[in-house]
């Protein structure tokens, strides 16, 4: 499911505590864990924010949201949970769109818990994002486009203008609820590949975490197309977007 919620209220209400389990199920998830960073250790078990209900009226959309964590989360999109327990993760995302009309789609690096997938620049909503136990999502995706591609999404020398636009329910491998920024960048094409691989050489010459290995500009007009050629796995949500966009 993807809305177009631009000229809809967006109400975020934060639950006290963190999602509870049974102790069975907490064990599960406790060893499936120890399992995915036996065999990756860069993954990290930060705290997450899940969706527990959403609700849609004519002017605006109030998501209620409680605190978990990334194995939670990891368990749910690999094993599954029963539906009580079932992580509907909140992620910030923006799709980025160059002055001379190319969107900005990133591939993940090698070591990330999905290598080579493409996918909108952005994350999960995390404690960073959280203020007197309310939730920016505008600080959420912000934060996630700058340290991902180095763009400011509020900087005027940067950006022409980012505003919410689509909010994304997204079932089958990896439940979630997305909202999307529609951001217009000064840059053209050419000069956002430049600025990203100035950026990636900052990051690897500083040993910092690359989550992109490389960028994608694909032109609006066959942007479909040009994701049906490239052999990546994708996020679900990314063909669905796009059609919804053009």
């Amino acid at each position: 499911m993807i809305k177009n919620i631009g000229r809809k209220k967006l109400k975020m209400i934060l639950q006290p505590g963190k999602i509870e389990f049974p102790v069975e199920i907490r064990q599960k998830i406790e060893e499936h864990w120890k399992k995915v960073i036996g065999e990756n250790s860069n993954l990290w078990n930060g705290e997450i924010v899940c969706v527990t209900d959403y609700i849609e009226a004519e002017t605006e959309l109030t998501m209620v949201c409680q605190k978990s964590d990334y194995a939670h989360y990891l368990y749910d999109e690999r094993i599954g949970l029963p539906d009580k327990y079932k992580c509907y993760n909140l992620f910030a995302d923006s799709l980025l769109e160059t002055q001379d009309g190319y969107y900005v789609i990133g591939e993940l690096e090698e070591n990330m818990s999905y290598p080579f997938c493409l996918q909108l620049p952005g994350g999960n909503v995390d404690l960073n994002d959280i203020n007197d136990e309310k939730i920016d999502i505008l600080h959420a995706i912000q934060r996630e486009v700058l340290e991902e591609l180095n763009v400011d999404i509020q900087d005027e020398n940067q950006v022409i203008e980012s505003n919410l636009k689509y909010l994304m329910h997204v079932l089958g491998k990896g439940n979630g609820y997305g909202v999307v920024a529609k951001t217009k960048l000064k840059m053209k094409a050419k000069q956002m590949k430049e600025h990203y691989e100035q950026y990636l050489k900052y990051l690897k010459e500083n040993n910092l975490e690359v989550e992109f290995g490389k960028i994608h500009l694909l032109p609006k007009e066959t942007v479909l197309e040009e994701l049906r050629k490239i052999p990546n796995p994708q996020r679900e949500y990314l063909q669905p977007l796009m059609e919804e966009e053009n």
